[in-house]
């Protein structure tokens, strides 16, 4: 899995990785995750030439409210969705976008990968529209970012900032 901080990393590595019986989660390996920090491209791209790789997504402005809130810089936000974009984009991984209405067909293409039967059955963690939660330099960052990054977020039906 590659993702970017704040998109639901945790939700989808609990929801996706195997189980033993009692329901733990193994630590062998069998299930790898990484942001998409400058330095995990390499290994990201490595990996997704043997297997399959889910991406989890989440509205851009959203994960940038959930970004301010920790007091991450949201320009770091917009960096690593330009990473995404330009170094894993193109490889061809299964997004899952938790917080869009037909998440399930997504899902779907996942479950037939990994042999599973999955559904959404969850609720999304933080609306999108909410970007006066942000501060004008944040909400400049963000604009530009989906201005310029348009044609991916409009995939998974994700617009404007608010």
């Amino acid at each position: 899995m590659a993702s970017v901080p704040h998109t639901g990393t945790r939700f989808v590595h609990k929801l996706l990785a195997p189980r033993r019986r009692g329901g733990e989660q193994p630590d062998d390996g069998s299930f790898f995750f990484q942001h998409v920090d400058k330095e995990n491209i390499p290994t990201l791209r490595r990996m997704m030439q043997s297997f399959p790789c889910i991406v989890p997504l989440r509205d851009p402005t959203a994960t940038a409210i959930s970004w301010r809130s920790r007091r991450m810089n949201v320009a770091n936000l917009a960096d690593d969705f330009r990473r995404l974009v330009s170094a894993i984009d193109p490889l061809g991984p299964y997004y899952l976008p938790l917080d869009v209405p037909n998440r399930q067909e997504y899902l779907d293409l996942i479950n037939r990968e990994l042999c599973q039967n999955l559904t959404t059955k969850w609720t999304p963690v933080c609306p999108s529209g909410e970007v006066a939660r942000l501060g004008k330099n944040e909400r400049e960052i963000v604009e530009s970012m989906i201005d310029e990054l348009g044609d991916f977020f409009s995939r998974f039906g994700y617009g404007g900032a608010g």
